[in-house]
């Protein structure tokens, strides 16, 4: 077995990508030669890291499998991003956000996070038009309606809506391989892709530590290693 599979293949190599807003995708190669399109699990052996999404685009090749994989249902992006169609346009007056909110994701086939914050999902819009396209860009437009308010694919496959509160990382051991601050990144290896987007975390240098806030991941898989590229936001958004 690999640090990480999919469906219980091995990951040979591969690179997740995990934003805080939006839609997770990742791009593997698997020991693999059968066809395992359709919902994929990818995850640690152990289940302590696992994401809930579709394989969407693959193919065999010398005894590989290479796969594109996307949150969710894949239905939020339309090609060559996912697998989606453009979502009818509905025009809305006195409606909550709740209700623009789950007839986009209803067309999209998603499911809205049990987690994701009442309050904003329960403001009363006086008048709202979703126009023709992919549910991802309704779903963004209707959001920027709201003051610092975030949506993404979290890893069981839901779609969260809500104001970060920014709750700190596991404890976990890892090894910090490149600092970049000045570019707002690090480079750390660990066992498993632990850190997720919306979390904080405290960097320790010789003098001095500091609260850093995570905007978007990028894991590079290998059979052996697993080095992530961890991206910090300038300006934290949220309750922390």
């Amino acid at each position: 077995m690999g640090l990480i599979n999919v469906n219980g293949f091995p990951i040979i190599r591969g690179s997740i990508r995990r934003p805080r807003i939006g839609v997770w995708n990742a791009d593997l190669v698997v020991d693999c030669t059968s066809d395992i399109s359709g919902a994929v699990t990818i995850a640690t052996e152990d289940g302590a890291f696992s994401l809930a999404g579709v394989a969407y685009r693959m193919g065999v090749f010398q005894a590989t499998l290479s796969m594109k994989v996307i949150g969710g249902t894949g239905r939020l992006s339309i090609p060559p991003g996912g697998i989606g169609t453009s979502i009818s346009p509905k025009s809305y007056q006195g409606a909550t956000a709740r209700l623009v909110v789950n007839d986009i994701l209803a067309a999209c086939g998603e499911t809205l996070a049990a987690t994701s914050d009442a309050a904003t999902l329960n403001t009363v819009l006086r008048r709202w038009v979703v126009t023709a396209g992919s549910g991802k860009d309704a779903l963004a437009r209707l959001l920027e309606q709201f003051q610092d308010i975030s949506w993404r694919v979290l890893a069981d496959g839901t779609v969260w809506i809500g104001s970060e509160t920014w709750p700190s990382a596991p404890t976990t051991q890892f090894d910090i391989l490149e600092r970049h601050f000045g570019e707002g990144r690090i480079l750390i290896g660990s066992q498993q892709p632990w850190l997720m987007p919306g979390t904080k975390i405290t960097i320790s240098s010789s003098s001095t530590a500091g609260t850093q806030y995570v905007d978007y991941v990028v894991d590079d898989i290998s059979p052996e290693k697993i080095r992530s590229e961890v991206y910090f936001t300038r300006t934290h958004v949220g309750s922390a």
